[in-house]
Protein backbone atom coordinates (compact mmCIF):
# COMPACT_ATOMS: atom_id res chain seq x y z
CA UNK A 1 0.00 0.00 0.00
CA UNK A 2 1.45 3.68 -0.99
CA UNK A 3 0.06 7.03 -1.02
CA UNK A 4 -0.97 8.23 -4.07
CA UNK A 5 -2.82 11.64 -5.61
CA UNK A 6 -5.61 12.07 -8.40
CA UNK A 7 -3.57 14.14 -10.74
CA UNK A 8 -3.24 13.48 -14.75
CA UNK A 9 0.43 14.82 -14.97
CA UNK A 10 0.13 13.41 -18.73
CA UNK A 11 -0.94 16.34 -20.61
CA UNK A 12 -0.29 20.22 -19.68
CA UNK A 13 -2.66 21.77 -18.18
CA UNK A 14 -3.51 25.19 -16.41
CA UNK A 15 -5.34 25.95 -12.87
CA UNK A 16 -8.82 26.13 -14.56
CA UNK A 17 -8.24 22.65 -16.09
CA UNK A 18 -7.13 21.08 -12.68
CA UNK A 19 -10.44 22.73 -11.00
CA UNK A 20 -13.04 21.39 -13.19
CA UNK A 21 -10.81 17.96 -13.53
CA UNK A 22 -12.90 14.65 -11.91
CA UNK A 23 -11.79 11.33 -12.33
CA UNK A 24 -14.58 8.29 -12.14
CA UNK A 25 -13.82 5.47 -9.36
CA UNK A 26 -15.27 2.11 -11.06
CA UNK A 27 -16.23 -0.84 -8.72
CA UNK A 28 -14.23 -3.47 -10.52
CA UNK A 29 -11.00 -3.67 -12.59
CA UNK A 30 -12.33 -3.21 -15.80
CA UNK A 31 -16.43 -2.72 -15.82
CA UNK A 32 -18.50 0.37 -16.12
CA UNK A 33 -20.18 0.30 -12.79
CA UNK A 34 -19.81 3.67 -11.40
CA UNK A 35 -18.97 4.31 -6.98
CA UNK A 36 -18.21 7.59 -7.23
CA UNK A 37 -15.76 10.35 -8.72
CA UNK A 38 -12.37 12.28 -7.24
CA UNK A 39 -11.28 15.72 -7.99
CA UNK A 40 -7.53 16.66 -8.98
CA UNK A 41 -5.55 16.69 -6.23
CA UNK A 42 -7.41 14.26 -3.71
CA UNK A 43 -5.04 12.20 -2.22
CA UNK A 44 -6.01 8.22 -1.61
CA UNK A 45 -4.19 5.16 -0.79
CA UNK A 46 -3.05 3.15 -3.70
CA UNK A 47 -4.16 -0.84 -2.63
CA UNK A 48 -3.58 -2.64 -5.61
CA UNK A 49 -1.91 -1.52 -9.11
CA UNK A 50 -3.06 -3.10 -12.37
CA UNK A 51 -2.21 -2.48 -16.25
CA UNK A 52 -5.15 0.11 -16.79
CA UNK A 53 -6.56 0.96 -13.26
CA UNK A 54 -5.23 0.50 -9.56
CA UNK A 55 -7.52 -0.13 -6.91
CA UNK A 56 -7.70 2.77 -4.28
CA UNK A 57 -9.66 3.87 -1.07
CA UNK A 58 -10.47 7.41 -1.55
CA UNK A 59 -12.45 8.56 1.69
CA UNK A 60 -14.91 6.35 2.14
CA UNK A 61 -14.77 4.72 -0.60
CA UNK A 62 -12.89 1.87 -2.28
CA UNK A 63 -12.45 1.50 -6.11
CA UNK A 64 -10.41 1.36 -9.30
CA UNK A 65 -8.97 4.82 -11.31
CA UNK A 66 -7.76 5.14 -14.24
CA UNK A 67 -3.46 4.28 -13.93
CA UNK A 68 -3.14 7.73 -15.97
CA UNK A 69 -5.23 9.93 -13.62
CA UNK A 70 -3.22 8.36 -10.36
CA UNK A 71 0.45 9.33 -9.32
CA UNK A 72 2.02 7.76 -6.50
CA UNK A 73 3.67 10.16 -3.68
CA UNK A 74 7.22 9.08 -3.24
CA UNK A 75 10.07 11.84 -1.56
CA UNK A 76 13.94 11.26 -2.57
CA UNK A 77 16.02 9.46 0.51
CA UNK A 78 19.42 9.44 1.82
CA UNK A 79 21.30 6.22 0.42
CA UNK A 80 24.71 6.20 2.65
CA UNK A 81 26.12 9.57 3.22
CA UNK A 82 25.01 11.09 0.20
CA UNK A 83 21.96 13.57 0.23
CA UNK A 84 21.69 13.98 -3.41
CA UNK A 85 20.34 11.26 -6.21
CA UNK A 86 20.17 11.73 -9.89
CA UNK A 87 17.14 12.11 -12.10
CA UNK A 88 18.01 10.31 -15.69
CA UNK A 89 17.30 11.60 -18.79
CA UNK A 90 16.30 7.86 -20.27
CA UNK A 91 15.10 4.83 -18.45
CA UNK A 92 18.39 3.46 -18.80
CA UNK A 93 22.00 5.12 -18.97
CA UNK A 94 23.75 7.54 -17.24
CA UNK A 95 22.55 10.70 -18.94
CA UNK A 96 22.14 12.98 -15.50
CA UNK A 97 19.40 15.84 -16.24
CA UNK A 98 20.36 17.02 -12.88
CA UNK A 99 20.36 16.13 -8.79
CA UNK A 100 17.64 15.87 -6.90
CA UNK A 101 17.80 16.72 -3.10
CA UNK A 102 16.80 14.56 -0.09
CA UNK A 103 12.91 14.95 0.50
CA UNK A 104 12.58 16.06 -2.75
CA UNK A 105 8.40 15.06 -3.61
CA UNK A 106 8.64 12.93 -6.41
CA UNK A 107 5.04 11.76 -8.55
CA UNK A 108 5.93 8.60 -10.15
CA UNK A 109 4.08 8.87 -13.10
CA UNK A 110 4.89 5.03 -15.01
CA UNK A 111 6.33 2.66 -12.67
CA UNK A 112 9.46 1.00 -13.55
CA UNK A 113 11.37 -2.29 -12.60
CA UNK A 114 14.48 -0.48 -11.95
CA UNK A 115 13.85 3.75 -12.86
CA UNK A 116 10.01 5.53 -12.47
CA UNK A 117 9.71 8.06 -15.13
CA UNK A 118 8.91 10.75 -13.20
CA UNK A 119 8.07 14.62 -12.96
CA UNK A 120 10.37 16.59 -10.24
CA UNK A 121 11.47 20.34 -10.21
CA UNK A 122 9.64 21.23 -13.19
CA UNK A 123 11.53 17.91 -15.36
CA UNK A 124 10.46 14.54 -16.38
CA UNK A 125 12.95 12.23 -16.27
CA UNK A 126 13.66 8.85 -14.21
CA UNK A 127 14.66 8.03 -10.76
CA UNK A 128 16.09 4.53 -9.16
CA UNK A 129 13.50 3.09 -6.80
CA UNK A 130 16.19 2.56 -4.51
CA UNK A 131 16.18 6.47 -4.88
CA UNK A 132 12.35 6.88 -3.31
CA UNK A 133 10.59 6.57 -0.17
CA UNK A 134 7.61 7.08 1.00
CA UNK A 135 8.42 9.11 4.46
CA UNK A 136 8.81 12.79 3.63
CA UNK A 137 10.60 15.35 5.94
CA UNK A 138 9.96 18.74 7.79
CA UNK A 139 11.27 21.20 5.28
CA UNK A 140 11.36 24.77 5.95
CA UNK A 141 12.27 27.31 2.85
CA UNK A 142 13.92 30.47 3.67
CA UNK A 143 13.17 32.26 0.33
CA UNK A 144 14.82 35.03 -1.37
CA UNK A 145 11.95 38.17 -1.12
CA UNK A 146 14.15 41.14 -1.93
CA UNK A 147 13.32 43.09 1.26
CA UNK A 148 12.25 41.33 3.94
CA UNK A 149 11.15 37.91 5.70
CA UNK A 150 9.35 34.71 4.13
CA UNK A 151 9.56 31.60 5.27
CA UNK A 152 7.46 28.05 3.62
CA UNK A 153 7.28 25.75 5.86
CA UNK A 154 5.84 22.20 4.96
CA UNK A 155 5.47 19.19 7.53
CA UNK A 156 5.91 15.29 6.97
CA UNK A 157 2.00 15.02 7.36
CA UNK A 158 1.61 17.21 4.04
CA UNK A 159 0.26 20.74 6.02
CA UNK A 160 1.65 23.59 5.33
CA UNK A 161 2.49 27.14 6.94
CA UNK A 162 3.70 30.26 5.54
CA UNK A 163 5.19 32.97 7.90
CA UNK A 164 5.92 36.72 6.71
CA UNK A 165 5.87 37.31 2.69
CA UNK A 166 8.09 40.23 2.10
CA UNK A 167 7.12 43.11 1.03
CA UNK A 168 3.98 42.80 -1.59
CA UNK A 169 5.65 42.03 -5.21
CA UNK A 170 4.22 46.08 -6.53
CA UNK A 171 7.25 47.74 -3.92
CA UNK A 172 10.10 45.00 -4.86
CA UNK A 173 12.83 45.79 -6.73
CA UNK A 174 12.64 42.53 -8.51
CA UNK A 175 8.96 42.41 -8.51
CA UNK A 176 8.73 39.29 -6.68
CA UNK A 177 7.89 38.24 -3.30
CA UNK A 178 7.03 34.93 -0.92
CA UNK A 179 3.67 34.41 -3.09
CA UNK A 180 5.66 33.60 -6.52
CA UNK A 181 7.58 31.03 -4.42
CA UNK A 182 4.65 29.37 -3.36
CA UNK A 183 2.48 29.44 -6.17
CA UNK A 184 5.63 27.81 -7.95
CA UNK A 185 5.87 25.53 -5.17
CA UNK A 186 2.18 23.92 -5.18
CA UNK A 187 1.67 24.54 -9.21
CA UNK A 188 4.73 23.65 -10.31
CA UNK A 189 6.62 20.82 -8.21
CA UNK A 190 3.15 19.61 -6.69
CA UNK A 191 1.22 20.05 -9.65
CA UNK A 192 -2.08 21.05 -7.89
CA UNK A 193 -4.45 23.60 -8.53
CA UNK A 194 -4.62 25.71 -5.59
CA UNK A 195 -2.41 26.95 -3.12
CA UNK A 196 -3.65 25.30 0.39
CA UNK A 197 -2.07 26.66 3.46
CA UNK A 198 -3.00 25.46 6.80
CA UNK A 199 -1.49 28.18 8.81
CA UNK A 200 -0.31 31.71 7.70
CA UNK A 201 1.36 34.02 10.17
CA UNK A 202 2.66 37.47 10.02
CA UNK A 203 5.09 37.79 12.68
CA UNK A 204 4.48 41.49 13.27
CA UNK A 205 2.77 44.30 11.57
CA UNK A 206 5.34 45.96 9.44
CA UNK A 207 5.11 45.74 6.09
CA UNK A 208 8.26 43.73 5.12
CA UNK A 209 6.62 40.80 6.34
CA UNK A 210 2.71 41.06 5.65
CA UNK A 211 3.01 42.01 2.18
CA UNK A 212 3.98 38.91 0.64
CA UNK A 213 1.01 37.49 2.62
CA UNK A 214 -1.26 39.91 0.64
CA UNK A 215 -0.36 38.79 -2.45
CA UNK A 216 -1.06 34.93 -1.72
CA UNK A 217 -4.29 36.17 -0.83
CA UNK A 218 -5.52 38.80 -2.71
CA UNK A 219 -8.60 37.91 -5.68
CA UNK A 220 -8.36 40.67 -7.60
CA UNK A 221 -7.69 40.31 -11.73
CA UNK A 222 -4.10 41.81 -11.30
CA UNK A 223 -3.10 39.89 -8.29
CA UNK A 224 -4.63 36.60 -9.87
CA UNK A 225 -3.08 37.41 -13.31
CA UNK A 226 0.76 36.85 -11.23
CA UNK A 227 0.40 33.11 -10.31
CA UNK A 228 -0.39 29.94 -12.20
CA UNK A 229 -3.06 28.57 -9.28
CA UNK A 230 -6.58 29.27 -9.07
CA UNK A 231 -6.32 30.92 -5.39
CA UNK A 232 -5.67 30.30 -1.78
CA UNK A 233 -7.01 28.44 0.49
CA UNK A 234 -6.18 28.78 4.38
CA UNK A 235 -6.76 27.30 7.75
CA UNK A 236 -6.22 30.25 9.88
CA UNK A 237 -4.89 33.84 10.10
CA UNK A 238 -1.96 34.48 12.89
CA UNK A 239 -0.73 37.28 14.15
CA UNK A 240 1.04 39.14 17.00
CA UNK A 241 -1.04 41.76 18.64
CA UNK A 242 0.53 44.94 18.36
CA UNK A 243 -1.38 46.97 15.61
CA UNK A 244 -1.43 50.17 13.31
CA UNK A 245 -4.26 52.12 14.59
CA UNK A 246 -6.60 55.53 13.86
CA UNK A 247 -7.97 57.83 14.28
CA UNK A 248 -4.78 60.68 13.36
CA UNK A 249 -1.10 60.10 12.59
CA UNK A 250 -0.72 56.14 12.82
CA UNK A 251 -0.60 54.87 15.83
CA UNK A 252 0.26 51.80 18.30
CA UNK A 253 -2.75 52.41 20.20
CA UNK A 254 -3.24 53.28 24.10
CA UNK A 255 -0.92 52.81 26.52
CA UNK A 256 -1.36 51.51 30.27
CA UNK A 257 1.39 50.84 32.78
CA UNK A 258 3.66 50.57 30.84
CA UNK A 259 1.75 48.25 28.00
CA UNK A 260 0.16 48.61 24.68
CA UNK A 261 -3.59 47.59 25.63
CA UNK A 262 -4.98 48.04 22.42
CA UNK A 263 -4.27 44.94 20.53
CA UNK A 264 -6.01 42.89 17.77
CA UNK A 265 -7.14 39.82 19.03
CA UNK A 266 -10.07 36.95 17.49
CA UNK A 267 -11.94 37.57 13.92
CA UNK A 268 -14.59 39.51 15.69
CA UNK A 269 -11.86 41.91 16.98
CA UNK A 270 -10.57 42.37 13.38
CA UNK A 271 -14.01 42.60 11.97
CA UNK A 272 -14.83 45.60 14.97
CA UNK A 273 -11.06 47.23 14.10
CA UNK A 274 -12.05 47.65 10.08
CA UNK A 275 -15.47 49.32 10.58
CA UNK A 276 -15.77 52.60 9.22
CA UNK A 277 -17.36 54.25 12.11
CA UNK A 278 -15.19 52.68 15.04
CA UNK A 279 -14.06 54.97 17.37
CA UNK A 280 -10.21 53.00 17.09
CA UNK A 281 -9.97 51.78 13.61
CA UNK A 282 -6.83 49.02 11.89
CA UNK A 283 -5.12 52.16 9.77
CA UNK A 284 -3.54 51.99 6.06
CA UNK A 285 -2.06 49.14 4.40
CA UNK A 286 -2.50 47.00 7.52
CA UNK A 287 -5.94 47.03 7.68
CA UNK A 288 -6.27 46.70 3.93
CA UNK A 289 -4.54 43.69 4.17
CA UNK A 290 -6.72 42.08 7.00
CA UNK A 291 -9.28 43.13 4.66
CA UNK A 292 -8.21 40.60 2.71
CA UNK A 293 -7.36 37.90 6.04
CA UNK A 294 -11.26 38.68 6.61
CA UNK A 295 -12.66 37.42 3.31
CA UNK A 296 -10.61 34.46 3.74
CA UNK A 297 -10.66 33.00 6.79
CA UNK A 298 -13.09 33.22 10.08
CA UNK A 299 -10.02 31.15 12.11
CA UNK A 300 -7.91 34.49 13.11
CA UNK A 301 -5.99 34.34 16.71
CA UNK A 302 -3.73 36.40 18.68
CA UNK A 303 0.04 34.83 19.68
CA UNK A 304 1.26 34.98 22.78
CA UNK A 305 2.25 33.77 25.95
CA UNK A 306 1.49 34.68 29.41
CA UNK A 307 3.98 36.77 31.46
CA UNK A 308 5.94 34.12 34.41
CA UNK A 309 3.58 31.05 32.67
CA UNK A 310 5.91 27.57 32.24
CA UNK A 311 3.32 25.59 30.73
CA UNK A 312 4.36 25.68 26.70
CA UNK A 313 1.87 26.91 24.38
CA UNK A 314 1.38 25.84 21.19
CA UNK A 315 -0.11 27.01 17.58
CA UNK A 316 -3.38 25.72 17.52
CA UNK A 317 -3.37 21.90 15.61
CA UNK A 318 0.16 22.04 16.17
CA UNK A 319 0.72 21.35 18.96
CA UNK A 320 3.10 18.18 20.69
CA UNK A 321 -0.53 15.23 20.67
CA UNK A 322 -1.15 16.82 16.92
CA UNK A 323 1.25 14.95 14.72
CA UNK A 324 5.63 14.32 15.49
CA UNK A 325 6.19 18.19 14.47
CA UNK A 326 4.62 20.56 17.01
CA UNK A 327 4.70 24.85 16.62
CA UNK A 328 5.98 26.43 20.21
CA UNK A 329 4.90 30.28 20.69
CA UNK A 330 7.91 31.62 22.76
CA UNK A 331 6.64 35.45 22.17
CA UNK A 332 5.23 37.91 22.46
CA UNK A 333 4.59 37.85 26.01
CA UNK A 334 1.76 38.91 27.61
CA UNK A 335 0.86 40.89 30.78
CA UNK A 336 -2.17 40.94 32.74
CA UNK A 337 -3.09 44.96 33.53
CA UNK A 338 -6.66 45.05 35.21
CA UNK A 339 -8.14 41.95 33.11
CA UNK A 340 -6.83 43.40 29.85
CA UNK A 341 -3.61 41.79 28.09
CA UNK A 342 -0.73 44.20 27.60
CA UNK A 343 2.65 43.90 25.92
CA UNK A 344 5.32 45.64 27.55
CA UNK A 345 6.43 49.19 25.61
CA UNK A 346 9.85 48.92 24.29
CA UNK A 347 11.34 52.44 24.76
CA UNK A 348 8.54 54.47 24.56
CA UNK A 349 5.43 54.34 22.41
CA UNK A 350 6.91 56.59 20.09
CA UNK A 351 9.66 54.28 18.83
CA UNK A 352 6.94 52.22 16.81
CA UNK A 353 9.77 50.26 14.89
CA UNK A 354 11.16 49.44 18.41
CA UNK A 355 7.95 48.03 19.67
CA UNK A 356 6.75 46.48 15.93
CA UNK A 357 10.07 44.91 15.56
CA UNK A 358 10.44 43.67 18.80
CA UNK A 359 6.95 42.08 19.38
CA UNK A 360 7.34 40.21 16.75
CA UNK A 361 6.56 36.26 17.20
CA UNK A 362 9.18 33.67 18.34
CA UNK A 363 8.57 30.46 17.39
CA UNK A 364 10.04 27.14 18.09
CA UNK A 365 9.46 24.06 15.45
CA UNK A 366 10.72 20.62 17.20
CA UNK A 367 10.75 17.58 15.51
CA UNK A 368 12.63 14.54 17.16
CA UNK A 369 15.88 15.74 18.10
CA UNK A 370 15.54 18.53 16.38
CA UNK A 371 14.62 22.40 17.03
CA UNK A 372 14.32 25.61 14.72
CA UNK A 373 13.92 28.80 15.36
CA UNK A 374 11.75 31.35 14.09
CA UNK A 375 12.64 35.15 15.21
CA UNK A 376 11.01 37.85 13.14
CA UNK A 377 12.31 41.10 14.04
CA UNK A 378 13.69 40.76 17.27
CA UNK A 379 15.88 43.56 18.87
CA UNK A 380 18.12 44.03 21.77
CA UNK A 381 15.36 45.31 23.88
CA UNK A 382 13.03 42.62 23.47
CA UNK A 383 16.17 39.87 23.45
CA UNK A 384 16.97 40.79 27.08
CA UNK A 385 13.16 41.09 27.82
CA UNK A 386 12.89 37.42 26.53
CA UNK A 387 16.00 36.72 28.27
CA UNK A 388 14.34 37.77 31.68
CA UNK A 389 11.48 36.36 31.10
CA UNK A 390 13.15 32.86 30.92
CA UNK A 391 15.60 33.62 33.55
CA UNK A 392 17.01 30.19 34.67
CA UNK A 393 15.06 27.92 31.64
CA UNK A 394 16.99 30.01 28.74
CA UNK A 395 17.29 26.31 27.23
CA UNK A 396 14.09 27.25 25.60
CA UNK A 397 15.91 28.99 23.13
CA UNK A 398 17.97 26.94 22.09
CA UNK A 399 18.39 25.14 18.51
CA UNK A 400 19.80 23.60 15.79
CA UNK A 401 18.39 26.23 13.26
CA UNK A 402 17.58 30.30 13.78
CA UNK A 403 16.12 32.45 11.31
CA UNK A 404 18.68 35.87 11.73
CA UNK A 405 17.44 38.35 13.77
CA UNK A 406 15.64 41.80 11.97
CA UNK A 407 17.53 40.56 8.35
CA UNK A 408 20.96 40.77 10.22
CA UNK A 409 20.56 43.88 11.62
CA UNK A 410 23.48 45.00 14.54
CA UNK A 411 20.33 45.61 16.95
CA UNK A 412 20.75 42.69 19.11
CA UNK A 413 21.82 40.92 22.34
CA UNK A 414 24.77 38.49 22.36
CA UNK A 415 23.88 37.18 25.55
CA UNK A 416 20.52 36.38 23.37
CA UNK A 417 22.40 34.87 20.72
CA UNK A 418 24.55 32.85 23.21
CA UNK A 419 21.68 31.37 24.65
CA UNK A 420 20.30 30.61 21.32
CA UNK A 421 23.45 28.85 19.93
CA UNK A 422 22.65 28.24 16.66
CA UNK A 423 24.32 25.50 14.48
CA UNK A 424 23.16 27.31 11.53
CA UNK A 425 21.99 31.11 10.92
CA UNK A 426 20.15 31.85 7.90
CA UNK A 427 19.82 35.72 7.39
CA UNK A 428 17.00 37.18 4.76
CA UNK A 429 19.32 40.08 4.62
CA UNK A 430 16.69 42.22 2.31
CA UNK A 431 17.39 44.67 -0.27
CA UNK A 432 17.38 47.80 1.04
CA UNK A 433 20.80 49.72 0.86
CA UNK A 434 20.16 52.22 3.32
CA UNK A 435 20.22 49.43 6.34
CA UNK A 436 23.17 47.84 5.40
CA UNK A 437 22.37 44.66 6.13
CA UNK A 438 23.25 42.30 7.05
CA UNK A 439 25.91 44.14 9.17
CA UNK A 440 29.40 42.38 9.56
CA UNK A 441 29.34 42.27 13.19
CA UNK A 442 26.04 39.95 13.60
CA UNK A 443 27.37 37.85 11.02
CA UNK A 444 31.03 37.23 12.81
CA UNK A 445 28.41 37.21 15.83
CA UNK A 446 26.09 34.29 14.80
CA UNK A 447 29.35 32.30 14.40
CA UNK A 448 31.23 33.40 17.43
CA UNK A 449 27.82 31.88 19.65
CA UNK A 450 26.93 29.21 17.02
CA UNK A 451 27.11 25.43 18.16
CA UNK A 452 30.64 23.99 17.09
CA UNK A 453 30.35 20.49 15.65
CA UNK A 454 34.14 18.67 13.96
CA UNK A 455 34.18 15.67 12.28
CA UNK A 456 37.41 14.94 14.36
CA UNK A 457 37.82 11.89 11.83
CA UNK A 458 38.03 14.42 8.87
CA UNK A 459 39.50 17.16 10.81
CA UNK A 460 36.51 19.41 9.47
CA UNK A 461 34.66 22.19 10.93
CA UNK A 462 30.72 21.07 10.31
CA UNK A 463 29.17 24.11 12.45
CA UNK A 464 28.24 26.19 12.96
CA UNK A 465 27.02 27.89 9.12
CA UNK A 466 26.02 31.37 8.51
CA UNK A 467 23.98 31.84 5.04
CA UNK A 468 22.19 34.84 3.93
CA UNK A 469 19.25 34.51 1.45
CA UNK A 470 20.58 37.44 -0.66
CA UNK A 471 23.95 35.71 -1.24
CA UNK A 472 22.51 32.75 -3.02
CA UNK A 473 20.40 35.11 -5.68
CA UNK A 474 22.04 34.76 -9.01
CA UNK A 475 21.77 37.18 -11.97
CA UNK A 476 22.54 37.47 -15.44
CA UNK A 477 22.88 40.57 -17.41
CA UNK A 478 23.72 40.40 -20.89
CA UNK A 479 23.61 43.56 -23.59
CA UNK A 480 20.91 44.02 -25.81
CA UNK A 481 22.08 43.99 -29.73
CA UNK A 482 18.20 44.60 -31.48
CA UNK A 483 15.21 44.53 -30.92
CA UNK A 484 12.70 42.99 -33.92
CA UNK A 485 9.14 43.66 -33.76
CA UNK A 486 6.29 42.24 -36.14
CA UNK A 487 3.43 43.61 -37.05
CA UNK A 488 3.38 46.98 -35.18
CA UNK A 489 0.43 49.04 -36.40
CA UNK A 490 1.75 52.83 -37.80
CA UNK A 491 -0.59 54.93 -39.73
CA UNK A 492 -3.02 51.83 -40.66
CA UNK A 493 -0.76 49.94 -42.12
CA UNK A 494 1.96 47.24 -40.51
CA UNK A 495 5.66 47.15 -39.26
CA UNK A 496 8.13 44.79 -39.24
CA UNK A 497 10.55 47.23 -36.89
CA UNK A 498 14.13 46.54 -36.26
CA UNK A 499 16.01 48.56 -33.85
CA UNK A 500 19.70 48.97 -33.74
CA UNK A 501 21.56 48.63 -30.31
CA UNK A 502 25.57 48.59 -30.48
CA UNK A 503 28.09 48.18 -33.19
CA UNK A 504 27.82 46.58 -36.17
CA UNK A 505 29.75 43.27 -35.91
CA UNK A 506 26.99 42.36 -34.17
CA UNK A 507 24.30 42.46 -36.31
CA UNK A 508 22.98 40.12 -39.09
CA UNK A 509 24.45 40.23 -42.48
CA UNK A 510 21.73 41.74 -44.07
CA UNK A 511 21.43 44.72 -41.96
CA UNK A 512 25.00 46.08 -42.29
CA UNK A 513 24.31 47.95 -45.27
CA UNK A 514 23.18 51.19 -43.72
CA UNK A 515 24.75 50.95 -40.97
CA UNK A 516 26.25 54.30 -41.33
CA UNK A 517 22.28 55.87 -41.02
CA UNK A 518 21.50 53.30 -37.62
CA UNK A 519 24.97 55.16 -35.89
CA UNK A 520 23.02 58.24 -36.18
CA UNK A 521 19.80 56.97 -34.62
CA UNK A 522 18.72 58.33 -31.56
CA UNK A 523 16.95 55.27 -29.51
CA UNK A 524 16.26 55.68 -26.02
CA UNK A 525 14.87 53.53 -23.48
CA UNK A 526 12.10 54.79 -20.64
CA UNK A 527 11.64 52.60 -18.14
CA UNK A 528 10.75 52.87 -14.41
CA UNK A 529 13.65 51.47 -11.76
CA UNK A 530 13.51 51.21 -7.85
CA UNK A 531 16.84 52.44 -6.67
CA UNK A 532 18.62 50.91 -3.89
CA UNK A 533 16.66 51.80 -0.62
CA UNK A 534 13.54 52.73 -2.02
CA UNK A 535 9.80 51.71 -1.70
CA UNK A 536 8.65 53.15 -4.98
CA UNK A 537 9.78 52.51 -9.16
CA UNK A 538 10.91 56.21 -10.42
CA UNK A 539 10.36 57.16 -14.09
CA UNK A 540 13.89 57.15 -15.69
CA UNK A 541 15.54 56.77 -19.68
CA UNK A 542 18.68 56.66 -21.13
CA UNK A 543 20.23 55.99 -24.59
CA UNK A 544 20.23 52.42 -25.84
CA UNK A 545 23.85 52.30 -26.42
CA UNK A 546 25.65 50.89 -23.61
CA UNK A 547 22.66 49.44 -21.79
CA UNK A 548 22.51 46.76 -19.95
CA UNK A 549 19.64 44.10 -18.91
CA UNK A 550 18.69 41.71 -16.55
CA UNK A 551 17.93 38.79 -18.29
CA UNK A 552 16.84 36.37 -15.80
CA UNK A 553 16.79 36.32 -12.23
CA UNK A 554 17.80 33.25 -10.16
CA UNK A 555 15.96 33.95 -7.05
CA UNK A 556 18.29 32.91 -3.53
CA UNK A 557 16.87 29.82 -1.29
CA UNK A 558 18.06 27.83 1.91
CA UNK A 559 17.08 25.09 2.18
CA UNK A 560 16.68 23.27 5.50
CA UNK A 561 15.71 19.82 6.02
CA UNK A 562 15.37 16.88 8.75
CA UNK A 563 14.10 13.83 10.18
CA UNK A 564 14.33 14.74 13.32
CA UNK A 565 18.11 12.79 13.63
CA UNK A 566 20.08 14.68 10.84
CA UNK A 567 19.53 18.69 9.69
CA UNK A 568 20.27 19.43 5.91
CA UNK A 569 21.43 22.88 4.91
CA UNK A 570 21.65 23.23 1.23
CA UNK A 571 21.51 25.51 -1.63
CA UNK A 572 21.93 25.61 -5.09
CA UNK A 573 24.80 25.82 -7.73
CA UNK A 574 22.73 27.35 -10.43
CA UNK A 575 25.61 27.24 -13.14
CA UNK A 576 26.25 23.58 -12.23
CA UNK A 577 22.64 22.86 -11.48
CA UNK A 578 24.36 20.65 -8.26
CA UNK A 579 23.90 21.48 -4.63
CA UNK A 580 25.92 23.00 -1.90
CA UNK A 581 25.31 20.81 1.32
CA UNK A 582 25.84 20.53 4.83
CA UNK A 583 24.74 18.50 7.02
CA UNK A 584 25.44 17.82 11.09
CA UNK A 585 23.39 15.76 13.57
CA UNK A 586 20.36 17.11 15.63
CA UNK A 587 21.53 17.75 19.03
CA UNK A 588 18.48 17.38 21.54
Amino acid sequence: MSRGRIQNMHRRTDAAEREAFETTIFSTRSGSGVLGSARWGDEVEILERGQSRSRVEAGVIEGWVANGDLVELHWVRRRGAGFTAPLYKNSTGSTKLFDLLWGDPVLVLTPGDSRHRVPARNWTGYVDKRDLSTTSLLEVYFIDVGQGDGVLVRFPDGRHLLLDGGYMRAKQPTGKSAADFVDWKFFKDYGLGRIRLDAVIASHCDADHYGGLWDVLRTDELAMAELDCAGTDIGGFYHAGVSWWRPGNRWLGNVKDGCFIDLLNDHDSLVEGLRPDAGRRLQGEWADFLREVRQSTSNVARLHVEAGATEAVFLEGFGEADGPVSLRVLAPVVHDINGVPGIKVLGTASQTAQNTNGHSALLRLDYGHARILLTGDLNKRSMQALLAEHQGREDVLACDVAKGCHHGSDDVSLAFLRAVNAAATVISSGDSAGHGHPRPAVVAASGVTGHVTVDEARDELLTPLVYSTEVERAVAVGRCNWIETAGYPHLGGLLDLRVYARDARYLPAEWKDDVAAKRTAASRIHYEETKPGALAPAKANRTWPGSYIVSGIIYGLVNVRTDGETIMCATMNDARRSWNVQAFPARF
